[in-house]
């Protein structure tokens, strides 16, 4: 199995003998990305969530108290279709259960 570009430099940085965990998290960064469908056109979007605590998505408000704190609400243009879908953030009640 063949190593992509993006995962090369991870895996020779990890492949030393010995290394901190301050240096693995200063050179190893993580995006979390949602994939949904475009409700138009069917193209597939990768997203980035506006922050960490709102990770969660809809295309229609959340159903009341089932999130914490506020929505947020963005606006994305399909890159297919160029329409306009809104997206509602949320930070899911489930995340702070598990804390």
């Amino acid at each position: 199995m063949g190593t992509n570009v993006r995962t090369a430099g991870i895996e020779s940085y990890l492949n030393r003998k010995s290394f901190t965990i301050e240096e693995v998290l200063f050179r190893v960064k993580v995006e979390v990305m949602a994939v949904f469908e475009c409700p138009f056109c069917n193209e597939i979007l990768e997203v980035k969530p506006p922050d960490k605590l709102h990770t969660a998505f809809s295309f229609e408000n959340p159903i009341q108290n089932s999130y914490y704190g506020k929505i947020m609400k963005k606006k994305i243009e399909c890159p297919n279709c160029k329409k306009t879908i809104a997206v509602f953030w949320y930070a899911p009640l489930e995340y702070f259960s598990r804390l």
